[in-house]
């Protein structure tokens, strides 16, 4: 198959897009990624990038074309900007590409707006649009930036409903989308569930040293991931001023992995409760760094603000954990917490609640080694089951294959 791909995040970004684009082109599909110039987290260009610089290039054996945009920044102003310069850029580049290709792809990130270019293209030469949903707009966007005004809701609802009502077919990260993405007309025979993938981390170890795990007897509950709002991470601090309240006899250590919008406030929280020695802050590392870091944890916290939109959302970063092989502890509702509890690999606390956090954490570092390892296990197996590269290609190229035997 001849494919265009799109989404505003690629390589060097720490998107899986990219490993998907591989693994097609290694399955002999030719490939073609319409993508922005990156600038993802941090919200400043990468080093070696500009709007004249590495804008058209080959990464294992996938073509990559690069359109101008605006970088992220640190503002509200500066992110919408970034969000519509790639939407109005990659349509104008979109129509400037004359190959014919059997599908359009969109890999839908945040903004629902880079489905713009895929709607254009595929309008352009009468062919279908595929459109994988990893953030359900609107509610991602009314609920991440705190949209309070009717109007402005409005506006945007109707635009991702006039943009998801466009696409031939769509598949879903997370079983809570597809009722939403009904409710706006959309009938269901067009709607798949496709869960998001994991590496292997096993097999690509490095023996990394770190003073943080390496002299400590703590129980360590790892994070690693975005720094976001989004996450409710204060939870982690309030719970971890608990514990110290508590004076139990549990030793426990958080590491919160990563940057983001919101680390430097979590900073500054944990020094105001005094927990600046038990809740540690590590810089944003390499893939194979994190698994590591991920793996001699005692156990992985998955945690999400308390909200409508969370309770459909399955982050990617839960594959990560159950392919590392860890118990997890769950800090969120709906679909994590079901497939925790299914995959039976560790224990679920509601979230925003920093008491019963602090309940949950401190049973957890006073389990048996035999039952730890029995919810890593658990965790590992389910990996293995439902959520490996080679599951999730198998499920994207089935989604091509039938799709193109049913009409619209």
């Amino acid at each position: 198959m001849n494919i265009l791909v799109i989404c505003q995040y690629y390589e060097p970004e720490p998107f899986k897009v990219s490993r998907l684009c591989a693994e097609l082109a290694k399955k002999g599909h030719k490939v073609t990624v319409l993508t922005g110039i990156p600038n993802y987290p941090e919200g400043r260009i990468y080093p070696g990038f500009s709007w004249n610089k590495q804008r058209h290039t080959i990464i294992n054996n996938v073509e990559i074309i690069r359109v101008p945009l605006i970088p992220r920044g640190s503002r509200k102003l500066s992110l919408m900007l970034n969000y519509l310069s790639f939407a109005i850029f990659g349509s104008l580049f979109s129509l400037g590409i004359f190959r014919k290709y059997d599908y359009v792809f969109v890999y839908q990130l945040s903004p629902v707006f880079m489905v713009l270019p895929g709607i254009a293209y595929a309008k352009f030469r009468n062919i279908s649009l595929i459109i994988y949903i990893l953030d359900l707009w609107p509610n991602s966007f009314l609920e991440t930036e705190h949209i309070v005004n009717n109007y402005i809701k409005m506006i945007i609802f109707s635009i991702s409903k006039w943009i998801y009502k466009q696409c031939s077919w769509m598949a879903v990260s997370s079983k809570g989308f597809i009722k939403p993405i009904e409710e706006m007309g959309i009938e269901k025979r067009k709607i798949e569930y496709i869960p998001q993938f994991s590496e292997d981390p096993y097999g690509n170890l490095i023996n990394i040293n770190h003073d943080i795990l390496d002299n400590s007897n703590a129980f360590s509950i790892i994070f690693a991931g975005n720094i976001g709002y989004a996450q409710g991470l204060e939870v982690v601090i309030e719970a971890a001023s608990i514990i110290k309240s508590k004076q139990t006899a549990s030793n426990i250590r958080w590491l919160i992995v990563g940057n983001g919008r919101a680390k430097k406030d979590l900073i500054n929280l944990c020094f105001k409760k005094g927990v600046d020695n038990t809740v540690k802050f590590i810089d944003r590392v390499s893939s194979l760094e994190a698994y590591n870091l991920i793996m001699r944890s005692d156990a992985a916290l998955l945690v999400l603000s308390k909200s409508k939109l969370f309770s459909l959302t399955v982050p990617a970063k839960l594959q990560t954990y159950m392919a590392c092989g860890v118990p997890i502890l769950c800090v969120a509702g709906g679909e994590s917490a079901e497939v925790v509890r299914e995959a039976q690999a560790g224990v679920v606390s509601e979230p925003g609640n920093a008491e019963q956090l602090a309940e949950k954490a401190i049973a957890l570092s006073l389990l048996s080694k035999k039952v730890l390892n029995e919810y890593a296990n658990n965790a590992r197996r389910f990996y293995l089951s439902n959520f490996t590269i080679e599951k999730h290609l198998q499920n994207i190229l089935s989604l091509f294959e039938e799709r193109n035997s049913i009409k619209e």
